[in-house]
């Protein structure tokens, strides 16, 4: 059974800290967004602990579970991508797409779904050269 007591003679103390933006770097395991307390002890803020079932338990697993599982999901999928045009061009250029413009780094995948852009040297709203595309 999931719960906690937050009234029993006394009002619980819930205790979080906000913050100003979460980057695709960022996550409760590396510590930089905050988890709930209540009297200053940690919750667990997944569906098992003693907010489970609630509306806060559930966007906090969100956050701190399924979103993060989502987005590396994506990031792997734009890494696919990448790499298999890459596959098609001379080491150290970039392919048919890059990480925001710059050769993709295998070692820094994270955030990749949110940087995955076409090549300007074959973007046909920055350059007039589209044959690249089809010559290769």
């Amino acid at each position: 059974m999931n719960g906690a007591i937050l009234l029993d003679g006394t009002a619980a103390e819930i205790g979080f800290a906000s913050t100003g933006g979460i980057l695709p770097t960022d996550s409760f395991a590396n510590g930089d967004l905050s988890g709930l307390t209540i009297d200053e002890q940690p919750v667990r803020s997944t569906t098992k602990g003693p907010l489970g079932g609630g509306t806060l338990g559930v966007n906090l697993e969100i956050r701190d579970v399924l979103a993060p599982e989502a987005m590396a999901d994506l990031d792997s999928v734009a890494r696919d991508l990448i790499e298999r045009f890459e596959a098609l061009k001379p080491p150290g250029d970039s392919g048919v797409f890059t990480d925001a413009g710059v050769v993709f780094d295998p070692k820094i995948e994270t955030g990749l779904a949110n940087c995955i852009s076409l090549n300007t040297q074959i973007d046909p709203d920055q350059t007039d050269a589209t044959w690249r595309l089809r010559d290769g």
